[in-house]
Formats: C-alpha cells, sequence, structure tokens
C-alpha cells in the first residue's frame, strides 16, 4: 500500500438504477475522500492502496449467468451488484494500532484483484469440513451459503440461501473443524450488514479486528452504536460526525 495514494473509479460508477439502497458505493467514496484529505500528505500511518476502484454496477445479462452459474442468490445481494457495483476493491490500512478496512467484493474472478476474491459457493469448503452435510451444522451451513466477502487468511461472510431474500451474515471460517457449531449471525440481514459495516468505517471485517476493538455485542452481532462509531473514527483520527 501506498500512502494518501490516489482512488479512480469511473465517472458512471454514480448512475444507480432502481432502488439505491442508501447509495452505499457513494458514501464509500466520500469516506475514502475523508481518509485522502486528512492523510494523504502526512506521515500518519494511514496507508491507502494504490489500485483502488470501483467497477459499474451488474447488467441483466451478468445477473442472468450468475444465477446460472450460482443458483439461488439472494436478492439483496443481486440488489446490490446492479444498484451499487458488482466489482469494487477500496482498501487501507492503519499501522498503530494495526488493522485494516475496505470492501473487496466481486460478482465474478477479476485480474484486478490481487487474490481474485469472489463470490462463490461455499459448497467447495466441504472438503475443508469432510462431512455431508446432514453431519455437521457448520457443514450445513457451508453447504447451502454463497460468500459474498472474502476476510482475511481464508475466511468469509457467507449468506444462508435457505433465509429469505435478505438472509442473516454468518462469518465462516475455511479451516473450521467438524465438531465446531455455527454461531450467532454477525447480522440479522445483508443490508444492515451494509449499513453498519459503513458506519464502523468499513473495518476488516476479520474477526481479530472485531474483537479487538469489541464491536460485536453480547449476541454476536455487529454492533454501530454511536459509541463504537465514534472510537473507531478517534482511532483513525476522523471528525466524530459520520455521514447518514
Amino acid at each position: 500500500m501506498q500512502q494518501g495514494a490516489n482512488h479512480h473509479y469511473k465517472s458512471t460508477a454514480h448512475q444507480r438504477k432502481g432502488n439505491d439502497m442508501g447509495k452505499w458505493i457513494e458514501q464509500l467514496v466520500v469516506f475514502f475522500d475523508e481518509l485522502k484529505e486528512t492523510f494523504g500528505t502526512s506521515d500518519s500511518g494511514v496507508y491507502l492502496r494504490d489500485d483502488n476502484f470501483i467497477d459499474e454496477p451488474m447488467t441483466e445479462s451478468s445477473v442472468h449467468r450468475l444465477r446460472q452459474e450460482y443458483g439461488t442468490i439472494p436478492e439483496a445481494l443481486i440488489d446490490f451488484y446492479r444498484t451499487e457495483t458488482e466489482c469494487v476493491s477500496y482498501l487501507y490500512c492503519v499501522s498503530n494500532p494495526y488493522f485494516f478496512g475496505g470492501p473487496q467484493i466481486s460478482s465474478f474472478p477479476r485480474k484486478k484483484f490481487i487474490d481474485e476474491a469472489h463470490i462463490f459457493s461455499v459448497r467447495e469448503w466441504g472438503m475443508f469440513y469432510d462431512v455431508s452435510p446432514d453431519q455437521s451444522e457448520m457443514a450445513d451451513l457451508a453447504f447451502n451459503s454463497i460468500a459474498f466477502l472474502h476476510v482475511s487468511d481464508g475466511d468469509a461472510l457467507v449468506l444462508d440461501v435457505r433465509e429469505g431474500d435478505d438472509p442473516p451474515v454468518h462469518y465462516l471460517k475455511h479451516d473450521g473443524k467438524i465438531s465446531d457449531s455455527v454461531g450467532p449471525p454477525i447480522s440479522r440481514s445483508f443490508s444492515k450488514f451494509l449499513v453498519d459495516w459503513q458506519k464502523l468505517c468499513y473495518i476488516g471485517p476479520d474477526d481479530s479486528s472485531l474483537a479487538e476493538f469489541s464491536l460485536l455485542n453480547p449476541r454476536g452481532q455487529l454492533d454501530a452504536s454511536p459509541e463504537n462509531v465514534t472510537r473507531l473514527r478517534k482511532k483513525l483520527g476522523l471528525q466524530q460526525s459520520h455521514p447518514e
């Protein structure tokens, strides 16, 4: 990463179709512009990646391809691809204390991604559990989920395709054990996760950062309380007001 690096996105990235889900991408750009303005010319320990980018919203032909390739996709995720973007990589990191954040989401594999993070069926993870779906609660989730966001060390955030159009978000470890049980979802819905994660500066969302900054409530869900928002923005040296 390069400190204060420029980030680029196409001028048409702001032209959304249908329901804009709160203009999530626009708020992402606002946040990174704030980071760049605050830390772009000082030795602050806040770094923006030099290849940040946002692609266009998904076309209907790509929606059709996605459904053909992956089967059941929750409508809330399809809406995000249609109205926001089908591929975004906007990342930052902080050196002291060390943590990172920003979305790296893509509907299909892209050469632009260093690790080609992309949506995929977590059925592919069956090999890590080495059991059939009816033998383990964790494997059952893996065999019935779709991953939408990669986090550190190969873990992923997934949506349970059995839970309706806007399903809960689960944190799934790629090296889970057969004996593992499924914990509570980190958010009760995909749309709520997007809103809460935005308020929390797009931190992580690796489990170590969520734990270090105490960002999960007693129910194990992402907690975007004003106190948590203020605390994180203070860590980043940003103004305490947060755009709604």
